[in-house]
């Protein structure tokens, strides 16, 4: 699909020069399993922490609810260029291209599934009106201009009274496709976040993930001790106050209990 005349040339380059340099993390290496992705900058931080050669095949945004859909109709699946021009943020345009990734759904059996909460947690879905793909990202990173608005409806956040039931089913898929790999699930932490909305949504996922962890085993639900939680030492201009980001007190607090478990064993390139 060509890219619309509001698109310009050097934000499609841009676009692709992100994707590019996320692509390492993504090839599968001869003889080596990998570990299949579904995080965030937490879980992408823990995973260079413990091992930054790790074969690790990721896709960031793609909440639960959004992975089973496409599982069940694959024309359900993002179309990138069409959501190119309404991304204030051209830089998570590699992060709409994985949602449209058939490769995600097809890999061979990883050594694990490492996922964060953070899709479940603030990720919005938009649907097109017209056909009825869909992609996610967070409200802010759109330009909700008069266009956008004709062409999507906006579907907003996972409820929390549906976590429960597209957590099992998700994880239904998980081990019909690839049996009982270990399940690694971290909890964003959420104390930077001053909106009661979002503490709300941490209570609810944690529950959600409480009650059906046992009926997946090997699953490892990990939080931590939010009091060593803090701001990022150095920030991302731009995103001073996105409190999600986090010290690095953090991001060790996590590899911690990710090694402990030892699900991401060595053939998954995890040490």
């Amino acid at each position: 699909m060509q890219a619309s005349a509001k698109v310009s040339f050097t934000d499609i380059i841009n676009c692709l020069r992100f994707f590019v340099k996320s692509l390492p993390r993504r090839i599968a290496f001869p003889g080596r399993k990998c570990v299949l992705g579904r995080t965030a900058c937490l879980g992408n931080d823990v995973i260079s922490i413990l091992d930054p050669s790790a074969c690790f095949f990721n896709m960031q945004k793609g909440r639960v609810d959004y992975l089973s859909d496409v599982v069940s109709d694959p024309k359900l699946s993002a179309s990138p260029w069409d959501v190119l021009q309404f991304l204030q943020r051209k830089d998570i345009f590699s992060l709409i291209i994985q949602q449209s990734s058939p490769l995600w759904f097809k890999s061979t059996p990883p050594a694990a599934l490492f996922m964060d909460s953070y899709s479940e947690l603030t990720d919005q879905l938009f649907v097109h009106r017209r056909d009825n793909w869909r992609f996610l990202c967070n409200y802010s990173d759109l330009d909700h201009s008069r266009e956008f608005k004709e062409q999507f409806l906006p579907a907003g956040l996972l409820p929390c009274d549906d976590l429960g039931m597209q957590y099992q089913r998700f994880f239904l898929f998980v081990r019909k496709m690839w049996g009982d790999i270990p399940i690694v699930f971290m909890h964003f932490p959420v104390k930077l976040d001053k909106r009661e909305k979002f503490k709300l949504r941490y209570q609810a996922i944690y529950k959600a993930i409480s009650e059906l962890q046992g009926r997946f085993q090997p699953f490892y639900s990990l939080a931590i001790d939010e009091t060593v939680v803090d701001w990022p030492e150095v920030k991302v201009p731009g995103l001073e106050e996105f409190p999600y980001h986090f010290n690095l007190k953090t991001y060790q607090a996590f590899a911690e209990k990710v090694r402990a478990t030892g699900a991401l064993n060595p053939d998954g390139g995890m040490r």
